[in-house]
C-alpha cells in the first residue's frame, strides 16, 4: 500500500515519541502490572501464540508474573474458546487474569483495556503486540487512557512481541486471504493511525508527545 510522505513521517515521529518508553521499567513505579495482549489478524493458533507470550512475561517476571489481560478477537476468526478465562488458566495458572474474549477491532481492545485500567486500579500496563502494530495500538490505547482521565495514573509500556518480521502471517477472517510480512503491513498501518487520529480514535501526536514527557 503506497501512502504519502507526509503519513510516513507522522509515523516516524510517533514511533520516535513510543519508542522511547521502550526502556522504561515498572521497577520504579508503585501500584499494580498488568501484562496485555492484543490477539489480531495473525493469531490463528491463540494456543500456540499464548504459551509463546508466557515464555515472553516469565522472562520478564522471574519472581511473581503480574495480572494477565487478554484483549477480544473477530467472532470470524474461530479462537474465542481459547480466549476463555478458564482456558487462559491452563497457560497462566499462577496469575490474576481478565479476558475480554469479544472484539471487532483495536477500538474494542483499547476501550476495554482502558476499562479495566480504571477498575483495577493499575498503574503500568505492558502493551504487548506484533512491531508492526505496536505504534497503531499505543496510540488507540493511549486516547482511551486519556479519555478516561487515566493518562497520569497508568504508565503505557509498549513491548514488541518475538516474532521474525519476515515471517509470512496468514490473515485470519474477515480480512482479505493471503500472507503478508510485518514489512508489508507496515505502511497500512501508518494510514491506520492517520484515519484514526482524523476521527478522534487515536491520540494525536502531541498527545503523545505530552504523555511521553510526563513519563519520562
Amino acid at each position: 500500500m503506497a501512502v504519502s510522505p507526509d503519513i510516513i513521517e507522522g509515523y516516524m515521529r510517533t514511533a520516535v515519541l513510543v519508542n522511547s518508553l521502550s526502556w522504561k521499567s515498572e521497577t520504579h513505579q508503585a501500584g499494580k502490572t498488568a501484562a496485555l495482549y492484543y490477539p489480531g489478524v495473525y493469531d490463528t493458533n491463540m494456543v500456540s501464540r499464548m504459551k509463546a507470550w508466557r515464555k515472553q512475561v516469565t522472562a520478564s517476571f522471574p519472581t511473581q508474573l503480574p495480572i494477565i489481560l487478554v484483549a477480544g478477537h473477530h467472532k470470524e476468526a474461530g479462537q474465542h474458546h481459547h480466549l476463555e478465562v478458564d482456558e487462559l488458566h491452563k497457560i497462566f495458572p499462577q496469575a490474576e487474569v481478565y479476558s475480554q474474549v469479544h472484539a471487532r477491532n483495536t477500538i474494542d481492545q483499547a476501550t476495554w483495556t482502558a476499562a479495566s485500567a480504571g477498575e483495577l486500579g493499575l498503574r503500568v500496563v505492558r502493551l504487548y503486540a506484533p512491531a508492526f502494530h505496536l505504534m497503531r495500538a499505543f496510540t488507540m490505547t493511549l486516547e482511551k487512557l486519556i479519555r478516561a482521565g487515566l493518562q497520569h495514573q497508568v504508565l503505557l509500556l509498549p513491548r514488541a512481541l518475538p516474532m521474525n518480521p519476515f515471517e509470512a502471517l496468514p490473515m485470519v477472517p474477515p480480512f482479505e486471504e493471503g500472507v503478508y510480512t510485518q514489512l508489508q503491513l507496515t505502511n497500512g498501518e501508518a494510514k491506520g493511525i492517520f484515519d484514526y487520529r482524523a476521527k478522534g480514535e487515536a491520540a494525536t501526536e502531541a498527545q503523545v508527545e505530552e504523555y511521553i514527557a510526563m513519563h519520562l
